[in-house]
């Protein structure tokens, strides 16, 4: 597994968070052969896109990630690496809700489900990593 930064990545972004990236390749599935990283002018702190199929995904670093304190920022970070992982899960979902376009109220309840399984994992395990650092 590697990333790929892309060049016109801000350089105080890859320092802060190619320490945290390191610190937490270890979360990375095994299916996953390369991330690519790069920075985009939207809201937020951070997003992805997961390609399962092709065995990458993109981390996009935004501008909210270095106003974060250092929790929020790794733990901001480790929800998007946890996304990565349960990739193949949204491929399905997303095939299946595809079937059924019009069903606004299950597509919601999924992306809804995913997003509270991810928060709730990348929290636990930010206090797990750093209540065992001390």
């Amino acid at each position: 597994m590697r990333f790929e930064w892309k060049a016109d990545t801000p350089p105080e972004y890859r320092a802060a968070v190619e320490p945290l990236l390191k610190l937490w390749v270890w979360l990375l599935p095994n299916w996953l052969d390369v991330v690519f990283i790069e920075y985009e002018h939207k809201s937020g702190s951070a997003g992805t896109i997961t390609r399962d199929r092709y065995r990458n995904a993109t981390l996009f670093l935004r501008p909210a990630l270095l106003e974060e304190g250092d929790y929020e920022r790794e733990v901001s970070l480790v929800h998007e690496l946890c996304h990565f992982c349960q990739g193949p899960i949204q491929s399905v979902l997303e095939r299946f809700l595809e079937e059924a376009p019009d069903d606004k109220f299950k597509a919601d309840t999924a992306e809804h489900a995913m997003e509270q399984v991810v928060s709730d994992l990348s929290h636990a395990l930010v206090r797990h990593r750093r209540k065992a650092a001390h």
